[in-house]
């Protein structure tokens, strides 16, 4: 008889001891379901944001190192008056320094590759005064790109009959991001100076071979 008890209390506080470790699953499971998508966001910024340095140094780098001059880009014609007629871009040269720099930047992403971006909890509650605070969330982001750039003369007034004139590169790097939670496609658009002068007199026709 005192087996019996004995067997039935122990029973009894099996079971409490599973219904309490099965209410916390659930609630482990439900929050989850509730943080996921919120957590899903943040990294994703997180991930774009640092896929933009990644870009940036990228560039920067191939500048600092191997940017071209500006007579390397373009050629300027005269006319008897000394004046610009023209300036003639240089395409296997702008063509060259594209491949670098497309070359670059994916190089970059595959040394890169993998990388984490940490998620504040505080920041996945919504709540301002929580932003930025409570326990670190690591996500883990592996990277895969394809990068696009094109060209584009930009014309600024500097002064008395003085233009500036800016050959840009626009940069697009379509970005697939593969995190924890799920992949996300993305795209990386920036762009920079890669040589400039300043014109006297009159602006000339651009001639683009």
């Amino acid at each position: 008889m005192r087996y019996r008890r004995f067997y039935n209390r122990r029973k009894v506080f099996a079971l409490k001891i599973l219904s309490v470790l099965l209410a916390f699953c659930i609630a482990l499971l439900l929050l989850d379901i509730r943080l996921r998508p919120a957590i899903r966001e943040i990294a994703v910024i997180e991930a774009h944001a640092a896929a933009t340095e990644i870009v940036n140094r990228a560039v920067e780098k191939l500048l600092l190192e191997k940017g071209p001059e500006y007579s390397e880009l373009v050629t300027l014609a005269y006319g008897e008056n000394g004046a610009i007629t023209a300036i003639t871009s240089n395409i296997v040269s702008l063509n060259l320094f594209k491949a670098q720099v497309t070359n670059a930047i994916d190089d970059e992403f595959e040394l890169t590759q993998k990388t984490t971006v940490r998620v504040p909890l505080g920041s996945v509650t919504g709540m301002a005064l929580l932003s930025g605070e409570g326990p670190i969330i690591n996500v883990a982001v592996r990277y895969a790109s394809s990068t696009e750039s094109e060209f584009e003369n930009s014309f600024t007034a500097v002064g008395m009959n003085q233009t500036q004139h800016r050959i840009m590169l626009n940069i697009t790097a379509n970005v697939l991001m593969t995190l924890s939670c799920g992949k996300v496609a993305s795209s990386v658009t920036t762009s920079f100076c890669v040589a400039q002068t300043v014109i006297v007199g009159t602006v000339p026709d651009i001639v683009f071979n």
